[in-house]
């Protein structure tokens, strides 16, 4: 059974992402400035952002907390006390989008720098929530109607009809045709006419019989 625990581990692992911000980000900024003086502020926003895209009612999203105050009052009776926040912060952000870590890093990087934990955690979420909100906007990529087999049979089957139907009609309509139908009708005249002359002809040469006797 051992082999197969440490496989799905590797697996997970292995599926697991890392993060799209650098843990050492010293650049002036919003979080960097908020991470030093104003810590709780810092955590507040950033479970704001976190949770900004969760399904909640506006009854119990009004009762929720950020949490700056519980991490202000940890950090002011506890020294460095709002590392447990910070790391339990920490470990939900890896969860929800699968990053790569352990518990044991969290608690440890939230301890001893809580300013990094901090700011990679903020950007982290604005790059992750920024992407996703691209991408609802977006929305899926049109491939464009694709018609199955049967639907495509049926229609090439429907087109060779009405084409061979319009071959029909053209034979029909042909003029060639319609003239050999008219001889084909005449003909039984044709020869009523032959024989009535044939007959006047008989008749005639009697009477000049008749007159030469």
């Amino acid at each position: 059974m051992a082999p197969q625990t440490s496989t799905k581990t590797t697996a997970a692992a292995a599926a697991a992402g890392s993060w799209q911000t650098s843990f050492w980000k010293f650049a002036p900024g919003s979080s960097f400035i908020n991470s030093i003086f104003c810590p709780c502020i810092l955590y507040g926003q950033t479970n704001d952002r976190l949770h900004a895209s969760d399904k909640v009612d506006a009854k119990d999203k009004d009762k929720q907390s950020n949490g700056c105050v519980p991490f202000a009052i940890f950090q002011i009776a506890v020294p460095n006390g709002g590392f447990y926040h910070l790391m339990q912060q920490r470990r939900e952000i890896r969860a929800r989008y699968n990053i790569a870590g352990n518990a044991a890093v969290d608690c440890l990087a939230s301890f001893f720098c809580m300013c990094c934990v901090q700011v990679q955690a903020d950007e982290e979420v604005k790059l992750r929530e920024a992407a996703a909100a691209a991408a609802n906007k977006a929305g899926p990529v049109s491939e464009g109607y694709k018609a199955s087999e049967a639907m495509s049979v049926t229609t090439t089957a429907t087109a060779t009809e009405g084409e061979a139907k319009k071959e029909e009609t053209k034979e029909v309509k042909k003029p060639e045709d319609k003239k050999e139908e008219t001889k084909e009708v005449k003909k039984p005249e044709e020869k009523e006419e032959v024989k009535k002359e044939a007959e006047k002809e008989e008749a005639e040469e009697k009477e000049k019989a008749e007159e030469k006797k």
